[in-house]
């Protein structure tokens, strides 16, 4: 029994994605564990409310119609964490909302170690394509901005997603296909004219009985997709049918299933159920219309099997890939604005390996990101070009914001052209910073030598440096550290699993490269655990760490510690307490008891608790003679802090 299973786990560690799947189990699983842990960052607030909006627009009424939205981020990740977050409550019980879009933040990271993982297996190799994962999920400012940043993190795991989708569809188009009779010796296209007698012999060659079901079949399919696009007779029959149903005149089947699903219907107005169906109604008609086509879809595949196998098949493979790769890029543009980046970034590999014949594949996996950013972006539906476009200028020139950086405070559009570079070499974990510059000559070596897929590695350069090197030449406008910029990140980590690739190969002990491999990841893993639930404040030993940098950058900006300080209040406060928050009392209030009242600071009255954190803290008029009661902190260094009054005379700030 033992040896059999030795063997099968042998088996799937062998596999080119079976460290992947085991690695993702074991992050799934300690996902459950801790996502209930974390804080509500200040923007959560406000990218819950445009999600909400995204939803409310593909209502029957709103689908496709002008938005009016001035909200200048994508919100298709906003509309699915809305969403999907309250069907996740039920993983735990013990889940508040806020813990369960944490939860969903935490997958879509998953996903895009998954992506990271695709594209390491094309630099380095299956065997070593696990190192570089691992160094990315330990790089603490990815850990925790995984849960709670559903803006930057979640637009890096897109943008991979992206990446790694066009690379897979790049080889799919490269792959040999078998000539069939139909081609003609210099051509991959094959006669038309041939095709159609093929088409023709299908048709005759099957049997009536299967030539008259699928006409039926596709005439149904039809009716059925009229019926639900049209509402012309479905939808009102619905809506007829509760009617009835909700004033006791329908079936007694109809009025048993209508009271399962509304108890005491009575207590609601009938309008309310006939919303309700329309919303269901809505979005359910694009799947069902789906499945009406999958019975002459079948049909129709058993008859013309000729045709499909010899040129259906083949576009199919070729590009279906890259269509997929389209819809994904336009997902991705519709989280923010930079996701046709990627595209180019896909393009460019397309060309590099092929030149120019991919051209009008290309264009379909263009005119595939455009067709879905439009339709899953609402935002775009009264003017598609020009809100875009507007939303672009906005992301490299949003408002102005107050930096800390160096002990100094800065405005976010005149920052020192050193920013970006220190904050790099802050915030990532030593070994990343040792094995990437090696990694980069090794990598450009092999490629001179074509010992590396050079293409890629052309790439995975222009990805990171291009952006780099445009924030430090034009000072495009960052705030809070550089998580704006964390998508051109993941180059970083696949260049130094490449140098991981040298080194373990000049190392013939396995124990060796287990220990070599353990020093490299232990500082992330480390400071993860030491700094959770607060993992973005992490800043590595070139700066002294969390307290030798506490002083001269940023810390804790997003203020998700409010959590823990509430947790306190919750415990001391009086029965009607009045509790001032700093900054973003949103962020406090979900979790204080129901009795108390979370307020922003600066009202009439004096409160009984004030809390601060972030920029609050270097505040020095913040309720200056209050006495400090407790403190959320880690080495030290105060991330949020409860003050009560110490001087009766003191109202306020």
């Amino acid at each position: 029994m033992i040896n059999r299973l030795r063997f099968r786990w042998r088996r799937l560690i062998d596999r080119p994605y079976g460290p992947l799947l085991l690695l993702l189990v074991v992050l799934f699983v300690i996902g459950i564990w801790i996502a209930g842990d974390y804080g509500q960052s200040y923007a959560e607030f406000y990218n819950l409310k445009a999600g909400a909006r995204a939803l409310s627009a593909y209502s029957p009424e709103e689908f496709l119609k002008d938005q009016n939205e001035n909200y200048f981020h994508g919100t298709f990740y906003f509309l699915i964490f809305a969403a999907v977050s309250r069907i996740t409550t039920s993983i735990n019980p013990n889940w508040l909302a806020i813990d369960a879009r944490h939860f969903v933040n935490y997958l879509v990271f998953l996903m895009g170690t998954a992506s990271l993982y695709v594209i390491a297996m094309r630099l380095t190799s299956p065997r070593f394509a696990l190192f570089p994962t691992l160094l990315f999920v330990t790089q603490p400012i990815y850990f925790g901005g995984s849960f709670i940043n559903q803006k930057d993190a979640v637009f890096m795991s897109f943008f991979l997603v992206s990446v790694a989708s066009g690379l897979l569809a790049a080889e799919a188009w490269g792959k040999p296909r078998a000539a069939t009779p139909t081609q003609g010796k210099n051509s991959s296209q094959p006669d038309r004219r041939f095709v159609r007698e093929i088409i023709r012999e299908d048709w005759l060659g099957s049997s009536n009985l299967e030539r008259l079901l699928l006409i039926l079949l596709t005439f149904s399919a039809i009716g059925i997709a009229f019926g639900l696009i049209t509402n012309q007779l479905i939808l009102p029959n619905l809506l007829r049918q509760v009617t009835e149903a909700y004033r006791g005149q329908a079936d007694a089947l109809v009025t048993r299933m209508f009271e399962q699903f509304a108890q005491d219907a009575y207590k609601t107005p009938l309008e309310h159920y006939l919303n309700k169906v329309r919303t269901l109604f809505y979005w359910l008609r694009f799947p069902l219309i789906a499945i009406a086509l999958v019975p002459p879809v079948l049909v129709g595949l058993r008859i013309f099997n000729r045709t499909y196998e010899d040129h259906v098949k083949l576009r199919i493979h070729r590009y279906g890939p890259l269509l997929l790769s389209g819809v994904i890029l336009g997902i991705t543009s519709a989280v923010r604005v930079a996701g046709p980046f990627a595209g180019v970034l896909v393009g460019m590999y397309f060309l590099f390996r092929y030149r120019w014949r991919p051209l009008p594949g290309l264009a379909l996996y263009g005119l595939a990101a455009a067709i879905t950013v439009y339709l899953v972006w609402p935002a775009l539906w009264g003017n598609p070009i020009l809100a875009y476009s507007d939303r672009l200028l906005v992301s490299t020139d949003f408002g102005v914001h107050e930096v800390f950086f160096r002990g100094e405070f800065f405005n976010s559009n005149a920052l020192p052209r050193r920013y970006l570079p220190e904050l790099m070499a802050l915030q990532f974990t030593e070994p990343l910073l040792i094995l990437f510059p090696i990694g980069l000559i090794l990598s450009a070596w092999a490629g001179i030598r074509r010992k590396l897929d050079g293409q890629l590695l052309v790439v995975l350069l222009i990805w990171f440096l291009l952006p780099f090197f445009l924030q430090i030449a034009f000072t495009i406008n960052l705030y809070g550290n550089f998580r704006h910029l964390y998508f051109i990140t993941p180059p970083i980590i696949l260049i130094a699993g490449y140098a991981w690739m040298h080194i373990m190969g000049r190392l013939r002990s396995r124990i060796i490269q287990v220990l070599l491999a353990t020093l490299i990841l232990v500082p992330g893993i480390v400071h993860i655990i030491r700094y959770h639930p607060y993992e973005v404040v992490y800043y590595n030993a070139i700066s002294g760490g969390v307290p030798g940098a506490r002083d001269s950058y940023a810390l804790g900006f997003s203020c998700t510690a409010y959590r823990e300080a509430m947790q306190y209040v919750n415990e001391v406060a009086p029965e009607g307490a009045l509790v001032y928050v700093w900054g973003p009392y949103y962020s406090a209030e979900p979790f204080a008891r129901n009795d108390l009242h979370v307020r922003p600071e600066g009202g009439a009255k004096t409160p009984d608790y004030a809390l601060n954190c972030g920029k609050g803290l270097r505040n020095p008029n913040f309720y200056a003679s209050w006495d400090v009661v407790h403190t959320v902190s880690r080495e030290g260094t105060i991330l949020s802090e409860v003050k009560v009054p110490g001087n009766p005379d003191t109202i306020g700030p």
